[in-house]
């Protein structure tokens, strides 16, 4: 379900008995939200769907777009943006602001030109955050900066025969050598002295040996 908010601007009367009834409103000079109970986003679906009408037949469009999926854990600006849990403090001020009658101070200060604003209702949902991508080993070719036809077909061969003795890195003491600082994921560092002509593959080879 998809729905555009834009320009939301109603009056809305309501009897005394309905009071119990939170009635919040967001909105800017350029954009709006009307939000009935906003512990029960339906509402903001609802009115999404007659501000649709209304903007199609203004055919008034502003350039910026900005798409909130909401899921029932949390919600997304963009189909490139990352999630946002409700529970988490900056996402309960966003939210907070909406029913506060205002649009986010994060968008205000994004988009002071104003912008269109449209939901997408995956509330059914429960957004999952997707693996890391699988570690793909490079397979191409260590070659030094500057390295001619020559150096390069050395470099293969070393590339292709692992710079490693015993565990060690073989360092040629004939050689300019430098010293590398390798940090790992637990915190811990290590200083590994190398010629200065090894490759990122030499690297590689001894941490993984």
């Amino acid at each position: 379900m998809f729905k555009t908010l834009d320009d939301l601007k109603e009056k809305k009367e309501q009897d005394k008995k309905d009071k119990k009834n939170t009635n919040s409103y967001v909105g800017g000079e350029k954009s709006g939200l009307a939000v009935e109970n906003p512990d029960d986003l339906q509402a903001i679906i609802e009115k999404a769907k007659k501000n649709t009408q209304q903007q199609q037949q203004s055919g008034q469009r502003l350039e910026t777009q900005i798409k909130i999926t909401l899921y029932s854990n949390g919600f997304t600006l963009n189909d490139d943006g990352e999630f946002r849990d409700y529970n988490l403090p900056e996402n309960k001020q966003f939210m907070k602001e909406i029913n506060q009658q205002q649009v986010p101070i994060e968008l205000r200060k994004k988009y002071p030109q104003g912008l269109d604003v449209s939901l997408e209702d995956k509330r059914s949902e429960v957004f999952k955050i997707p693996p890391p991508p699988s570690y793909i080993a490079f397979s191409g070719q260590g070659v030094s900066l500057g390295a001619n036809q020559q150096q390069q077909q050395v470099l293969t061969q070393q590339i292709q025969q692992p710079n490693l003795k015993k565990g060690q890195i073989n360092v040629d003491e004939n050689k300019p050598t430098t010293n590398i600082k390798l940090r790992f994921h637990n915190g811990t560092a290590i200083n590994v002295r190398i010629n200065v002509d090894d490759t990122i593959q030499t690297l590689y080879d001894y941490t993984n040996s």
